[in-house]
């Protein structure tokens, strides 16, 4: 990368040009620097303390490159600095106490990195911020109060926060500018407080994969998309409930709760928009319910027609529904969650390949299924014992260089019966066998039928890189039980067995004169 001297105020916008290698410490030598735009390339190292002296600085954008390391302290020097994005990284650490000088911030976003600790309580000081995205990092506590209130505040993204997680403010507050409120897998506890629908601007809500409890608040009608999916909610509104139906609602997942409604139907509610199945009664249901048949094996083409591979019969999933059940009722898959920078229909979770000379291993090869968070699938009336779950992967969108995509990163957590057995998992980093997709293998046991298959988009690698391809993607799973080995006292048993049944046949065989007949005969 070369640096050109700038005598008066000037911008270096290098986005989107395939850079390697480390970020140059002489561009802290430009002092009248005042944008400073690498978006999308693929630089390493850390960032370099020396541009914490670009003192009119206003514009600074690392986003989806490969930096690690911790932020450095004197990037708090840059007090002109507005803009700051560092998502879809590797930084580390915490984020540095002298970022409290940074007081004209209108966007501070680092998702999609590993940065831990406490959330810092000065953040509620950023009275100029529009945008705080902190979604996908390894933040502890909760959000300063203040924060809900700033007063410029349109986007808030957080998520996957312990120790010991968010809590709403107690008393109520009213943000004035507040569009988008993401506060996914945050451990909130107890109900959703009513005011939130009240929020002047408010139009998406996404509070999946929390211990809320009790009803969604009647206020939520207003919303354009809502999302609650993964919660312990028991009652729904009666704009969900009541009848006629209401002539305006949100886009709603209500999945994964504890309603107690009686239905079959994907959408449950009546509503074209809501999602309330599969509820967590169906699920445990689904899982119980008496199968005439079990299998010792399970095949699906994520994505794809049906078809065969030598001996294995790979059940077709092509569905766009949230929720499917095969119609076969031995497995079935469900997906939840939305994308923020992007507006897709179903038929993008769902790629085949139509080419006329591909092999069924080529075909599988080419097909997945893709889902904005979560992606699950069950396998049903499987006999009890070992199996070998092998999860086929292959990186096909992230891999263009005409749209920049293959700077891209697809990171996403892996759960095999609820544990979970690979977190952070970059299908790009998979080792990839020579005429072979990339494949990972579990070990699972299965004691009750069923099997349980959770990707998870935890908010981790690209964001908006395009927009709209980022989450879990899969091309098949397979299956497989291991066959069992026998314990001692089986084999010695079995030995035993086999000497009496030996015994038993020569003494018999003797009784009807079958050996040693003929001399006897001859003796006489």
């Amino acid at each position: 990368m070369c640096v050109n001297i700038c005598s008066s105020s000037c911008h270096s916008i290098l986005r989107l040009n395939f850079l390697n290698g480390t970020i140059p410490e002489a561009l802290g030598t430009l002092s009248s620097l005042n944008i400073l735009d690498l978006y999308s390339n693929s630089l390493s190292g850390h960032i370099p303390v020396e541009l914490g002296e670009l003192s009119v600085l206003q514009f600074l954008n690392l986003d989806d490159n490969n930096l690690d390391g911790e932020l450095p302290e004197e990037l708090g020097n840059l007090v002109t600095l507005q803009h700051l994005y560092l998502t879809a990284n590797k930084f580390t650490g915490r984020i540095p106490e002298t970022f409290d000088k940074l007081i004209h911030l209108e966007t501070f976003a680092v998702g999609g990195n590993y940065l831990s600790g406490q959330m810092p309580s000065y953040i509620g000081n950023w009275v100029n911020l529009t945008k705080l995205i902190l979604i996908g990092n390894n933040f502890e506590g909760t959000l300063p109060a203040e924060t809900f209130s700033l007063p410029k505040l349109q986007r808030l993204l957080v998520s996957d926060v312990s120790n010991p997680g968010i809590s709403f403010p107690k008393r109520e507050v009213i943000p004035e500018s507040l569009i988008y409120l993401v506060l996914r897998n945050c451990k909130i506890n107890g109900s959703i407080p009513e005011y939130i629908g009240k929020w002047p601007e408010l139009s998406y809500l996404d509070l999946s994969f929390n211990n809320l409890s009790g009803g969604v608040p009647e206020s939520f009608q207003k919303l354009n998309k809502l999302f609650l999916t993964s919660n312990e909610l028991t009652k729904l509104p009666s704009w969900i409930t009541k009848k006629p139906k209401p002539s305006s609602y949100p886009k709603a997942d209500l999945s994964y709760n504890n309603f107690n409604v009686k239905c079959t139907n994907e959408k449950c509610s009546g509503l074209a928009s809501v999602n309330i199945l599969p509820t967590r009664s169906f699920i445990d249901n689904m899982k119980t319910e008496k199968c005439y048949r079990k299998h010792n094996s399970l095949f699906i083409n994520c994505g794809g027609e049906e078809l065969n591979v030598g001996k294995d019969h790979y059940h077709n999933d092509t569905s766009t529904s949230s929720f499917n059940l095969s119609p076969s009722d031995d497995w079935a898959y469900s997906f939840s969650g939305d994308y923020l920078w992007a507006t897709v229909n179903a038929s993008t979770f769902v790629r085949n390949s139509t080419c006329k000379d591909c092999t069924p291993e080529t075909k599988i090869d080419n097909d997945f299924r893709l889902a904005p968070i979560s992606l699950m699938y069950y396998g049903l009336c499987l006999h009890k014992g070992k199996y070998i779950v092998t999860l086929h992967f292959s990186e096909t969108l992230y891999s263009k260089g005409e749209d920049h995509s293959i700077t891209g990163k697809r990171v996403f957590d892996v759960y095999i019966q609820g544990r979970l057995v690979k977190k952070d998992l970059n299908i790009k980093e998979i080792p990839e066998l020579q005429n072979e997709v990339r494949k990972l293998k579990f070990p699972a046991k299965i004691n009750e039928g069923s099997l349980e298959i959770k990707l998870l988009w935890a908010g981790k690698g690209s964001l908006y890189n395009p927009p709209g391809i980022n989450g879990p993607l899969i091309e098949a799973i397979s299956v497989t039980r291991v066959s069992r080995k026998l314990h001692r006292w089986e084999i010695a048993l079995i030995t035993i067995g086999c000497l009496l049944f030996l015994m038993l046949l020569l003494a018999f065989s003797l009784r009807m004169g079958w050996i040693g007949g003929r001399k006897l005969r001859s003796g006489h």
